[in-house]
């Protein structure tokens, strides 16, 4: 899968894994996605994963290795809720 990043003009190549098994709101339980990005800003590794176990909340950690001059990595951690308010 190559994908064209917006902000950096990033080509992506990747895998994505999704779970087959979804929690009860719908998402997969989890998600794996591991590529290698090309662009102006260098190259390098890229990873994340997320997870839907608990309804309603997603849990999303990422690793990006990718500098042009400075041999430093990025790690984030995000946490995302979700609530469906209706009759």
């Amino acid at each position: 899968m190559a994908h064209r990043g917006k902000e950096n003009n990033l080509t992506q190549f990747s895998w994505r894994y999704r779970s087959p098994a979804k929690s009860q709101d719908g998402h997969h339980l989890f998600k794996l996605n591991f590529g290698y990005g090309i662009g102006f800003a260098g190259n390098g590794v890229i990873v994340s994963a997320t997870t839907a176990i608990i309804p309603g909340l997603r849990l999303r950690g990422s690793y990006e290795d990718i500098s042009l001059t400075a041999n430093t990595a990025n790690f984030k951690f995000d946490i995302s809720s979700r609530i469906e308010l209706g009759s």
